[in-house]
């Protein structure tokens, strides 16, 4: 089979094969549900062993794109792209350039949401915020802790009723952890943001979602987030 031939230019041989099935699987148009060939078929077609087949055909497995089922063989499924991407996103594992550009995209989702969020909150919505809010622990005049600050945002995130982006904030949540726990520098930005009365907090955003009204909330989401946006920046000016 034309689609099953294998590039030689790739690391391994595992991985070659891995790639052709990919590129099988894409060429013929295959879903979820279709039945993949059978790994003696697979052995012949590429011209390799059965064992190295077998574990090319275990790392699809394990993304979950490979299902193996009773009397049907290998068959697609759909994959589960939260679980695939929380395998990835380990702060211990990353370094400081991959960290920030996460820190970015949380940014860049924040203000993405904005037109979906005001057209879908509803009142209920608005009452689950300020059950939320009414239980906040405020560390200081603005800040509150990190467990509050997620329940805040993720609930936002919930009224767009978008499941990928959902989890996709859920699964940047160890990253704030992580920034939390270890980023001592990043509260210097915190604390010009205070200085200056430049600050946002939950009450600020929740009157915003109140009034529906997209330039106010955007520019208090934009003030809520500021240090994100100001300790990028800087991370960027130092390291070109």
């Amino acid at each position: 089979m034309e689609s099953l031939k294998i590039n030689t230019e790739t690391t391994t041989l595992v991985d070659l094969v891995e790639e052709s099935l990919l590129k099988y699987i894409k060429e013929k148009n295959l879903k979820p549900g279709d039945r993949l060939l059978h790994e003696e078929e697979l052995s012949e077609q590429l011209g390799v062993g059965r064992n190295v087949v077998r574990e090319a055909l275990s790392r699809l497995r394990s993304l979950g794109i490979l299902d193996s089922r009773k009397r049907r063989g290998i068959v697609l499924q759909e994959p589960d792209i939260r679980k695939n991407l929380e395998k990835l996103i380990n702060p211990q594992m990353l370094g400081r350039d991959t960290i920030i550009d996460l820190l970015e995209l949380r940014y860049t989702l924040e203000l993405g949401i904005i037109p979906t969020l005001l057209n879908r909150i509803t009142d209920k919505d608005i009452k689950d915020l300020e059950s939320i809010l009414a239980k906040e622990v405020v560390l200081g005049e603005v800040r509150v802790s990190m467990e509050d600050e997620l329940e805040f945002h993720s609930r936002m995130y919930a009224i767009t009723g978008n499941q990928i982006i959902m989890d996709l904030q859920q699964m940047l949540i160890p990253m704030y952890r992580y920034i939390h726990d270890n980023y001592d520098e990043f509260d210097v930005f915190n604390n010009k943001i205070k200085k200056e009365k430049l600050q946002a907090s939950h009450k600020d955003i929740l009157q915003a979602l109140r009034n529906r009204n997209k330039n106010e909330y955007e520019e208090v989401i934009r003030r809520h987030l500021m240090a994100y946006q100001l300790y990028i920046e800087e991370y960027r000016k130092m390291s070109s």
